[in-house]
C-alpha cells in the first residue's frame, strides 16, 4: 500500500466488528453536558443584557475572567444537579433509543379484546368518600 493511499480520506477505511459501547451512562453523560452548554449560554446572554456603567472600564482580561468564572459557576450548577434539563433529556433518548440500544426491555402492548365477563380480568377502584 502506497504512502498517498494511506493518507486519502476518501479512501474507505476497513470495517471492524467492534460496535460503539452505548451504555445509560453515557445517555446520562451526554444529557448532562448538553445540559451545562444550556446554562453556559443562559449566562453569557444574561450578562449581555446588563450594560457596563463606564464609571470602571472593563479591560479583556476581566472579560476572560468573567467568561471563565461563568463556565466554572455553570459546572458547579450541573454538579449540583443542575436545571433538571438533563433528567429530561436522559428520559427522552432512553425513551426513543433504549430499546433500539438493547438498554431497555421492549414493552408489549396488549393484544385482543379483553373478556370482561371474568372477574378475574375485571379491577375496580374504590375512591373514598
Amino acid at each position: 500500500m502506497s504512502e498517498i493511499s494511506k493518507l486519502n480520506p476518501l479512501q474507505q477505511a476497513p470495517l471492524t466488528d467492534k460496535k460503539p459501547q452505548v451504555t445509560e451512562e453515557k445517555f446520562r453523560e451526554v444529557a448532562e453536558m448538553y445540559e451545562k452548554h444550556f446554562i453556559r449560554h443562559m449566562l453569557k446572554e444574561m450578562r449581555s443584557t446588563v450594560k457596563e456603567s463606564g464609571f470602571i472600564k472593563q479591560n479583556n482580561a476581566e472579560k476572560i475572567f468573567r467568561d471563565q468564572l461563568d463556565d466554572q459557576y455553570a459546572d458547579d450548577w450541573g454538579k449540583s444537579g443542575g436545571i433538571g434539563l438533563a433528567d429530561l433529556i436522559h428520559n427522552q433518548l432512553m425513551e426513543r433509543y433504549g430499546t433500539q440500544m438493547g438498554l431497555k426491555e421492549k414493552l408489549t402492548k396488549p393484544e385482543g379484546p379483553i373478556d370482561l365477563n371474568l372477574k378475574s380480568n375485571l379491577t375496580v377502584l374504590r375512591v373514598p368518600s
